[in-house]
């Protein structure tokens, strides 16, 4: 069982390094790789703007007070998104070169 489980953690950090261009494989992996990292990054975007949005919409008439609460949140984890990502969020262009978030997480 202990052998299992550092296979899996070594497994989850292997995915985790392909994912962040950490250990550069074959450029059909790294295809594919970078394939799912984009997914997952315009998914989060996507998220974000449509909370954004949602907060902001006079239709579901958030109090001024939480629509600052949530629009400094939402600003934050933009701001973040290069220090997680290593990328611009708006452009996806790579801004630094730490991008083992999720490496810390494993």
């Amino acid at each position: 069982n202990r052998i299992t489980e550092l296979q899996i953690k070594q497994t989850e950090v292997d995915i985790t390094s392909e994912l962040f261009n950490t250990s550069p494989t074959n450029n059909q992996s790294q295809s594919a790789i970078s394939g799912i990292r984009s997914s997952l990054m315009h998914g989060i975007k996507n998220s974000l703007l449509n909370l954004e949005n949602a907060v902001l919409d006079p239709k579901n008439k958030v109090p001024e007070e939480w629509q600052i609460k949530f629009m400094s949140v939402i600003e934050s984890i933009k701001s973040d998104f290069e220090s997680g990502f290593g990328v611009d969020f708006e452009t996806f262009e790579t801004k630094s070169s730490n991008q083992n978030f999720l490496l810390n997480l494993i």
